[in-house]
């Protein structure tokens, strides 16, 4: 999962070096870098911070 979240430059390693090795899988069907992107920014949300009593910020 590394190569999705570390940056939209990374992601097109997926098409450039990985779909080449994932498709000789029978099964396993892989979507293009432009789906991975765009289901990514379908689920981002809003950073939530929590503060503890002890007046810690996570």
């Amino acid at each position: 999962m590394s190569i999705y979240f570390c940056g939209g430059s990374c992601i097109e390693d997926v098409t450039t070096h990985l779909m080449n090795h994932l498709s000789l899988h029978p099964t396993l069907r892989t979507c293009s870098s432009d789906t991975i992107l765009r289901a990514i920014k379908e689920l981002t949300q809003e950073n939530i911070s929590y503060t503890s009593d002890m007046g810690k910020t996570y």
